[in-house]
């Protein structure tokens, strides 16, 4: 073989292995900045069915665009560490819900599992100790079975009651 060729071979060779390092750091580059999406869970508390709306104060359904129909009780109150939501996801939806409360500054307080069309939670478990009524956002979010794209989010403003 002569210099002429050896040269050549040894520079592609070297180009092939400098190109994959730097592909693999890209990858773990992105990877570090993106972290994998992980499901949320399903609602372990979740009951079959629809809770007996004339029960609950300020209890009402609300249709977020096409995507879903959801139950939910408009004064939340706090009581033991947990908040009373009343939380339903409609017979015949097709999405799954799942339900957050932000505090004014946006963090969370309290987050359910998912729930199923046909299912209902009354409560979710609170993060943090809540001695006063303070302003909140109920944030509402589906997801299409399987795929676990986003089916839409529905936000509302209320106050936790203590």
């Amino acid at each position: 073989m002569n210099k002429k060729l050896f040269i050549a071979y040894f520079l592609v060779i070297a180009i092939t292995i400098a190109s994959l390092v730097f592909a693999v750091g890209a990858v773990k580059h992105y990877n570090s900045k993106n972290p994998k999406f992980s499901p949320p869970p399903f609602e372990k508390n979740a009951v079959s069915g629809k809770p007996d709306a004339k029960n609950i104060k300020s209890y009402s359904e609300m249709q977020a665009a096409d995507a879903y129909i959801f139950g939910l009780c408009g004064e939340v109150t706090a009581k033991d560490g947990y908040a009373d939501v009343y939380f339903t996801s409609i017979e015949g939806n097709n999405a799954w819900l799942k339900i957050r409360i932000l505090d004014e500054n946006e963090n969370i307080i309290a987050e359910s599992g998912l729930i199923k069309p046909g299912q209902y939670i009354k409560s979710v478990k609170l993060n943090t100790e809540i001695n006063s009524a303070i302003n909140v956002t109920l944030k509402v979010m589906g997801y299409e079975p399987e795929t676990y794209f986003s089916a839409g989010a529905v936000t509302l403003k209320t106050t936790l009651n203590v």
